[in-house]
């Protein structure tokens, strides 16, 4: 069964349908014109052989001084033996040209024809009309006005004795004659068109295959990745092709490299968390006994790094779940300007010696978005002020702008290097702060994750020189998975 779907069968159909259209075309534009060429080609030979009796009659009628050709009607009504006449594939065995003569007042005088219209009046046809006013006429007329081969070809001329029109002379075909000539020629036409279709197709296939076998091959070793089998990149040839699936290897190799790592450390912190637990519950039953001063601050420490390595632990799995696609959001209506409040209140109580102003735009329209993940997302980029700035205001702005809702968090003073604005929403990068205070380094990076999932972006700028840094969530309210 042939599939249509494949890059090959699709560019051979295109290809055998614009080459038959096209063929079909010149075939058919050949066959119209044909017809033309012919009767050209008849017109201009009988125009000849009419000079010719046009100068055999002239002469005649400067002897005689009459247009009565008794001699000419004698010799031209006396039978004929012919040979056997062949013009090419046809053979000739009748004659197809016939003459009438008329007077200057258009009369037929003379008729050769079967049917003789002799003493008939003939000034009202074109190429007599036109031969009496001195000029070369012509016509076609059909004896069937549904039949187009049987039009006859009229050819006339003027007769002239001292500069004077006597009469005229014309030479007569049937379009029939020469039909079996056109007929053979189209059968011809349409014969080569078909070779040469034959030969196209077969010419295109080829040329198809070498097109599309570069990328058959790219196919399959795209499929081998895919499946997880040792596949090899393909040898190809020069070309977009060949970078594609250099490309493609990179990539490939790219992956590995990072599935690994993130493998390991999904597998290490569902390790951690065990003995982490173990040793979190051991230090809180731990401080519930009387003990000397010093020993119960160390259990309080112990305590605080426990429950600091779990809050990491829940981040890399959170993060290697967003970057895996794994965490696919719960998206439902909600107010955004409420959840906000909310967060700013909460993250106010958390860091009390900052004052986070909130500003909204926004009117009660309910937006669509994960709320527990806006929520992260928002107190990731508060913490991160609180740990950066140097001044005591932090700002959060929520509008609505070009059919995207926007977060921003200001704070004041301090910046961020150039050479890190890059880098500071990438895994595990960090910039010191003014505290020294110790970060996990993933922050802005599931910010990012977030803002992706929810089809927006994330933007981190300074504001100026030790102006504060401008932190920007942008996503679409009406994103949907």
């Amino acid at each position: 069964m042939i599939r249509f779907d494949t890059l090959k069968n699709k560019i051979f159909i295109c290809y055998i349908i614009l080459l038959a259209l096209s063929l079909y075309y010149f075939a058919d534009q050949i066959q119209n014109e044909l017809r033309r060429y012919y009767l050209e080609a008849t017109e201009e030979t009988m125009v000849d052989e009419l000079i010719l009796l046009k100068k055999v009659i002239e002469n005649h009628y400067k002897e005689s001084q009459s247009l009565h050709l008794k001699s000419l009607e004698t010799s031209l009504n006396s039978p004929n033996v012919l040979p056997n006449i062949q013009i090419y594939s046809k053979s000739k065995t009748s004659q197809d040209l016939d003459m009438y003569i008329t007077d200057q007042e258009g009369f037929i005088k003379y008729d050769s024809r079967p049917k003789s219209a002799i003493h008939e009046d003939y000034r009202s046809w074109r190429n007599v009309n036109l031969a009496l006013a001195g000029l070369y006429g012509a016509r076609s007329t059909r004896q069937d006005e549904e039949d187009p081969s049987s039009s006859i070809i009229h050819v006339s001329l003027p007769l002239y004795y001292h500069q004077q029109i006597i009469g005229t002379v014309t030479l007569t075909k049937p379009v029939i004659s020469f039909y079996p000539y056109i007929n053979h020629a189209k059968a011809q036409i349409v014969q080569t068109a078909g070779l040469i279709f034959l030969a196209l197709i077969c010419m295109g296939i080829l040329i198809i295959a070498f097109i599309t076998r570069p990328v058959e091959k790219l196919h399959q070793y795209v499929k081998g990745i895919r499946d997880g089998k040792p596949v090899q990149a393909p040898q190809l040839p020069r070309g977009e092709i060949k970078e594609l699936s250099q490309t493609i290897e990179e990539m490939k190799e790219a992956i590995d490299g990072k599935q690994y790592v993130e493998n390991y450390i999904q597998a290490l912190t569902h390790e951690l968390k065990s003995p982490i637990a173990g040793i979190q519950g051991a230090a809180e039953l731990l401080q519930a006994q009387a003990m000397e001063p010093k020993y119960k601050k160390l259990l309080m420490n112990i305590d605080a790094e426990t429950k600091r390595m779990d809050q990491l632990i829940q981040q890399l799995l959170l993060l290697a779940r967003l970057e895996s696609g794994e965490q696919r959001g719960d998206f439902i209506k909600q107010n955004l300007e409420v959840l906000l409040k909310s967060i700013v209140e909460i993250c106010q109580d958390r860091y009390p010696k900052f004052h986070i102003a909130f500003n909204s735009e926004l009117d009660d329209t309910e937006q669509v978005f994960d709320a527990t993940l806006i929520e992260l997302a928002v107190s990731n980029l508060l913490t991160n002020s609180s740990l950066y700035s140097k001044g005591k205001e932090i700002s959060v702005h929520v509008y609505k702008q070009d059919e995207m809702l926007t977060i921003e968090v200001l704070d004041e003073g301090g910046h961020i290097p150039e050479y890190a604005i890059e880098k500071v929403t990438d895994k595990f990068f960090r910039c010191p702060n003014e505290e020294n205070t110790r970060s996990s380094g993933m922050g802005l990076a599931i910010v990012k994750h977030i803002a992706n999932l929810h089809g927006g972006s994330l933007t981190i700028a300074n504001r100026g020189q030790d102006q504060g840094v401008l932190a920007k969530l942008c996503f679409q309210p009406k994103f949907l998975r």
